[in-house]
């Protein structure tokens, strides 16, 4: 009947399959161990892909709508997440974890909870998944290493002290990839690169009248690479009070040796 049912009964390697209801899982779970969550994904595919249709958890208590406990292995697919307090989506520290078509308050035009927030990893990965109107950031990885995000999109993120809206924030680490992404509608960068080595961001839109792409106080072979840029307006973005106030950049390269743009 609940996600928490079904991680009592489960042991390390199974699978808990969750099916769409008449109504969210309104329960904020834990997931520890070597654990698969999948949920049916029939009806969203019948309906072209319309998250509705997918197994929905409803954040309504929890410092997160998903946590991950240190040193656990988690597979995390085909799942809605519906903020009603802040907090990440799914929040993995120190696990590891692979989330693929996972979407966060699809639909939605109110800006409430966080997105996806990954820390002291190795090797995650973040795929084919959509992050919507959430504060503080889209995606963030801390100190994660060798870790890919790839076919994400992420529209519609608003800055809280501490965290500045940005649609995807790599902060310290070693070796993660951006790739086939597409960033719109943030407060901060759509993709910040902040004090990490040998990043590579390759083969994403973003657009705005803004500053796209960020990279500050980076070491290593940065590589940013067949991407597209555009500095128009677009609708969901804010009136734009002229390029001395909203500082568009497609590309803007602090305090970083070692980059290279092709």
């Amino acid at each position: 009947a609940t996600v928490q049912d079904a991680l009592a009964e489960a042991t390390s390697g199974d699978t808990i399959a969750l099916q769409p209801g008449n109504r969210p899982y309104a329960e904020s779970p834990t997931l520890a161990g070597q654990i698969s969550v999948i949920g049916n994904d029939s009806a969203y595919r019948a309906n072209g892909n319309n998250a509705a249709f997918l197994p929905t958890l409803s954040h309504e208590t929890g410092a997160a709508a998903i946590a991950v406990s240190a040193g656990s292995s988690v597979l995390l697919r085909n799942v809605a997440v519906r903020h009603m307090v802040d907090g990440p989506a799914v929040d993995p520290d120190g696990a590891g974890v692979r989330i693929e078509n996972i979407h966060v308050n699809p639909g939605q035009t109110f800006r409430v909870g966080r997105g996806v927030r990954i820390a002291n990893a190795t090797g995650p990965v973040i795929s084919d998944s959509r992050v919507n109107a959430v504060i503080g950031y889209g995606i963030l990885l801390s100190n994660v290493s060798s870790g890919l995000v790839s076919r994400v999109q992420v529209t519609g993120v608003d800055s809280v002290p501490g965290a500045n809206g940005e649609g995807i924030r790599v902060l310290g680490g070693f070796g993660n990839a951006i790739e086939l992404s597409a960033v719109r509608s943030t407060i901060g960068p759509r993709i910040l690169l902040d004090s990490t080595s040998g990043a590579r961001v390759s083969a994403d839109t973003l657009a705005g009248r803004h500053r796209l792409l960020r990279i500050r106080t980076a070491t290593g072979a940065t590589v940013i690479t067949n991407n597209v840029f555009s500095l128009n307006q677009q609708s969901t973005d804010p009136p734009s009070g002229g390029s001395a106030m909203d500082g568009r950049a497609a590309l803007e390269i602090l305090e970083s040796a070692g980059v290279t743009v092709s």
